[in-house]
């Protein structure tokens, strides 16, 4: 009796631990998504349609990283490795990928005690930025929240008159596909108000040394 009791719970812990470990997987915020396609240097798709679209070809412009608390940007190599020293929950990461004149910058300033995530992807020519597209998610931060996670995405062009115009716009979930409009409060109406500062590539204050990278040359096919 006491076998088939030890059994049944060894079943039950077993399932129950399965089962956390698809709820973790199902509510992996977005920032933490963005880090393991980084360590496993296998851009999200939305990135590589955004890079594309940019004129970067990623396989040829490698990667380059800087973390923020404050405004300052510092270069690292490792961007696991850099945000450990933030000892913020409001912080900023960036990446890099540029050639020649054209330049893919994908900025994360977070906000963990707001349960904030925010993804901005800019496309820069010399100084100029030619598009842009942000996803400000909200991350539940009490588990017994009904809503869940939600997020807003917003997509922004240049228009005839060379204006910056929105051109897209969703609310999305954490893997970026559409869903409805969540019930919102009023601070949270509020915050989709927000509008990015997009500025000159020149006013973002990033470390020249994450533009100064050796394209990756194309081997020819050798017949």
């Amino acid at each position: 009796m006491k076998i088939k009791f030890l059994i049944v719970m060894l079943i039950f812990q077993l399932g129950t631990f399965l089962f956390a470990l698809r709820l973790a997987a199902a509510t992996t915020d977005p920032y933490s998504r963005y880090l393991a396609s980084v360590k496993a240097n296998k851009p999200e798709t939305s990135v590589s349609r955004f890079a594309k679209e940019c004129g970067i070809d990623l396989a040829r412009s490698p990667a380059r990283f800087a973390v923020s608390v404050g405004g300052e940007y510092k270069v690292v190599g490792d961007l696991a490795a850099g945000l450990k020293m933030v000892e913020s929950d409001f912080y900023t990461s960036v990446e890099v990928h540029s050639i020649k004149s054209t330049a893919l910058i994908i900025l994360w300033p977070n906000d963990d005690a707001q349960g904030i995530n925010v993804r901005e992807l800019l496309c820069y020519a010399d100084d100029d930025l030619k598009k842009a597209e942000v996803i400000y998610w909200d991350i539940p931060l009490d588990p017994n929240f009904k809503g869940g996670l939600w997020g807003h995405f917003c997509r922004w062009d240049r228009g005839a008159d060379g204006k910056l115009l929105i051109t897209k716009q969703r609310f999305v979930d954490a893997l970026e596909r559409p869903m409805q409009k969540p019930k919102l409060g009023v601070e949270q109406e509020r915050d989709l108000q927000w509008t990015p500062e997009f500025a000159r590539r020149s006013s973002l204050n990033l470390p020249t040394s994450l533009f100064l990278v050796k394209v990756r040359q194309k081997h020819a096919t050798q017949k």
